[in-house]
């Protein structure tokens, strides 16, 4: 979704790639 997509690139954009490997661990993407 929109808003998924949004908090997403915010973590990215935030964290980069450490934050990206956390978030993919607490939650699988469905693509």
């Amino acid at each position: 979704s929109e808003l998924e997509a949004d908090m997403f690139g915010t973590l990215f954009k935030d964290e980069g790639e450490t934050g990206m490997k956390a978030f993919l661990e607490k939650r699988k993407p469905e693509w």
